[in-house]
């Protein structure tokens, strides 16, 4: 005999199994989402605010930090030493519309701050004045 479910399927088992189905689909999907939120933390996590910044271009400014860290130097990336504004600083870009400033710190390269490309030519043009 068929009956009606509270959500207004048709069936003859003891639950809907077209719901059912679906909520573990969504429960499956939260968890792959939680997952992936997750790994983007623990790949972002290398010690600098990165708030504000957008998550691609976070990713990959802390792959370039940890290679940094390990020993890789800035200049693999097009990083350049800012020589009229400060010889110490180092601007690495990270795409097109971002950079990484790290410090020079007695030949131990050291990352500072990620930052929009606007908020950075509007540090060096004050600099210059």
């Amino acid at each position: 005999m068929r009956k009606r479910f509270p959500c207004g399927h048709v069936g003859k088992g003891q639950y809907c199994h077209f719901c059912d189905d679906r909520r573990k689909a969504r429960e499956k999907e939260w968890l792959a989402r939680k997952a992936e939120k997750d790994a983007v933390a623990q790949a972002i996590d290398v010690g600098l605010d990165m708030s504000g910044i957008p998550e691609q271009v976070a990713m990959k400014a802390a792959g370039i930090v940890r290679s940094i860290k390990s020993g890789t130097s800035y200049t693999e990336f097009r990083g350049k030493r800012l020589v009229e504004w400060d010889r110490n600083m180092i601007a690495v870009p990270v795409g097109w519309s971002h950079r990484l400033l790290c410090r020079d710190e007695g030949g131990r390269v050291v990352p500072v701050e990620v930052m929009s490309h606007e908020e950075y030519n509007g540090r060096i043009s004050c600099a210059r004045r």
